[in-house]
């Protein structure tokens, strides 16, 4: 958690395994591995109702960095923060897995490499996707 802070100040820690960043609404949740065989609350989705949460791991899995937003990062039409969320922020850039939306914005996640950028997936409202390629995913359109 240390190391997001100076990643990326600003950030707030609320609970012993998470930190809030007030301007853009981002939640960070850092868990640890669920024990073989053991259940955590984490270990299914648990994207909260408004949100859309990333995941570092495929399959929504526990042992993982998952971000929670209830805003629009919407660059397009200049609503919500007027830009997108900036994944290298967050230490996400090239690590997100598994996506899910619950509420009904869509959300696009793009790729950057080598002075190129292009849409590597599309997440509808309402909807996950459990497995995606992280390759150099670099920033998210979250959109009404």
């Amino acid at each position: 958690m240390a190391a997001q802070l100076k990643r990326h100040p600003g950030g707030k820690i609320t609970a012993p395994n998470k930190i809030h960043y007030a301007n853009g609404d981002i939640t960070l949740t850092f868990s640890e591995p669920a024990k073989k065989g053991a259940m955590s609350a984490m270990s299914f989705m648990g994207c909260p109702d408004g949100s859309v949460c990333l995941w570092t791991q495929p399959n929504f899995q526990s042992g993982t960095l998952k971000l929670q937003t209830n805003s629009e990062w919407c660059p397009s039409d200049g609503t919500g923060m007027g830009r997108a969320l900036d994944l290298n922020d967050y230490g996400l850039y090239g690590n997100v897995r598994s996506v899910d939306s619950e509420n009904g914005y869509t959300a696009v996640g793009w790729w950057y490499a080598f002075g190129w950028s292009n849409v590597q997936w599309t997440l509808h409202p309402y909807s996950d996707l459990a497995s995606v390629s992280a390759n150099h995913i670099d920033h998210i359109d979250i959109c009404p």
